[in-house]
């Protein structure tokens, strides 16, 4: 019994060792085709069926248990799939192996490959060093395609591929080809971003914004959906603040902090930041221009609490409110001649500055028209400064139906022009343009 029991265990190890020695082949057998195909001397032919071979015998090794988890294994089907994305013999010079996941396969393979490695001969040799970079330069590139097609799902599952595998770049040889993890995270939650898949984004911009990441479209894109999907104006106030403190000269993350500070109605801040944007670039129009919109319109608002009043019928007294209209209506004349001061040409500044002074001589001229007959000399004080307010709106309306390239904005100036120029006696103004406008 002892002997035909031993006879078993014998059968069974030579059995074993058959087939343990057999999956070894199957890898050397990959290895061997690899090479072959490799060599572009070799007629086409023959290469195209070498590596099919090689993905025939590695795919044998990989299924086997016996080899399953060997890193040499692991390192040479990397290789063979990063082969099969890299070639052109097939028609039209497309791979001669259709596996659309080929990179994909390369990508886990190669990460296998050096968590089995113990011994680290297979994962650091030149040959897979060179399949380390190339898998993760394809992986980015099918990246970049999948997002310019629409293909969200895939982005973000090749944008990853790199990034799982660069906790093993040890000779940093992927950051050589300017992929890094912060990099490939802020490619996926952009294109989170664009895929609506919101919460996602919200995480991996978050991410990226406590690591420091270099790029003031994460604080844009992240304010956002705070501001549009969450409906969390308080979230946007403060992510576009600490963009603005990382990027304090960026124009979009300005304007956004501008119209979302406005949108609020935090004027008292508001006024801070632009006269803070001034200080830090005192020749820029915009920053005048921006001021001086936010002075008129709180002029606006307390003319309306102005008027609300009167609507009532209450006898409280509106000094202090008419003083408020008047502080902040020249505040915004003074912004906008400096806005035009720094850019002449500045047409939406020349449009507000025109309206703004031509609604003020209508006004005095209407008091002015209020007065009895006897009030002479007030009438005469009256019609002088409107006519005053009436020239100072002339040069922006004449600006704007010279320049501007809207041509409802050219016929508006044009008809506010010949008012003004019939209001300040200048007829020879008034008929040239008719004459001009007539043609």
């Amino acid at each position: 019994m002892k002997i035909l029991k031993k006879g078993w265990m014998l059968a069974l190890a030579i059995v074993f060792s058959v087939g343990m020695q057999a999956q070894k082949a199957s890898v050397e057998t990959a290895s061997i085709s690899l090479r072959t195909y490799k060599k572009t001397e070799e007629k086409k032919e023959i290469r195209v069926h070498n590596l099919k071979e090689a993905k025939k015998h590695i795919d044998m090794a990989f299924k086997n248990s016996t080899t399953a988890n060997d890193p040499k294994m692991w390192q040479l089907r990397a290789r063979v799939y990063l082969a099969i994305h890299m070639d052109i013999l097939g028609e039209d010079g497309k791979s001669c192996i259709i596996e659309n996941e080929a990179i994909s396969i390369a990508g886990e393979a190669i990460i296998n490959c050096h968590k089995a490695d113990a011994k680290e001969k297979y994962s650091r040799a030149s040959v897979a060093y060179d399949a380390f970079v190339g898998i993760a330069v394809s992986a980015q590139g099918i990246a970049n395609n999948a997002e310019i097609d629409s293909n969200f799902a895939r982005a973000i599952q090749y944008y990853q591929i790199p990034r799982d595998m660069i906790p093993y770049d040890d000779e940093s040889l992927i950051k050589r080809q300017n992929i890094t993890s912060e990099g490939l995270l802020n490619s996926i939650a952009f294109v989170e971003f664009k895929f609506e898949k919101y919460e996602d984004a919200k995480k991996h911009y978050n991410e990226l914004i406590e690591m420091g990441y270099n790029d003031p479209l994460i604080y844009v894109d992240l304010y956002t959906i705070y501001l549009q999907q969450d409906k969390d104006t308080n979230m946007a106030i403060q992510t576009i603040d600490k963009g603005r403190m990382t990027f304090d000269e960026n124009k979009m993350l300005k304007d956004e902090q501008i119209f979302i500070y406005s949108v609020a109605n935090r004027s008292e801040e508001l006024f801070v930041i632009l006269t803070d944007n001034i200080e830090m670039d005192a020749y820029n129009s915009e920053n005048y221009e921006f001021r001086g919109k936010l002075h008129r319109s709180e002029a606006r608002k307390f003319e309306e609490q102005i008027q609300e009043i009167a609507n009532s019928g209450s006898k409280d007294n509106t000094d202090e409110l008419e003083a408020k209209v008047l502080e902040h209506t020249n505040k915004a004349i003074e912004d906008y001649n400096k806005a035009i001061e720094m850019d002449d040409q500045n047409m939406d500044v020349h449009y507000e500055l025109g309206e703004m002074y031509y609604i003020k001589g209508a006004d005095l001229l209407d008091q002015a028209n209020a007065l009895g007959f006897n009030e002479t000399t007030k009438f005469d004080k009256l019609n002088a400064e409107a006519k005053e307010y009436f020239m100072k709106a002339i040069p922006s309306w004449e600006t704007l139906y010279n320049y501007s390239a809207d041509e409802k904005v050219k016929g508006k100036a044009a008809a506010f022009l010949k008012q003004l120029y019939l209001k300040t006696e200048q007829m020879d103004k008034y008929k040239a343009l008719k004459a001009e406008l007539a043609q």
